[in-house]
């Protein structure tokens, strides 16, 4: 399952690669990167700035 995020300990939303990061440049952030999760996790994380 490459490019799909889980976390099914503690529940959320099953992203397609791409998608969590568009989600939030849809709510006016920019400069968005996806930043790795810890070594052998199954997560990752969003960051960006908005700007205002």
């Amino acid at each position: 399952m490459q490019g799909i995020t889980r976390v099914p300990m503690w529940g959320g939303t099953v992203f397609e690669e791409g998608a969590a990061q568009g989600l939030v440049e849809q709510c006016d952030y920019v400069y968005t990167r996806l930043l790795p999760g810890p070594t052998g996790a199954r997560v990752a994380f969003v960051a960006g700035r908005k700007l205002g």
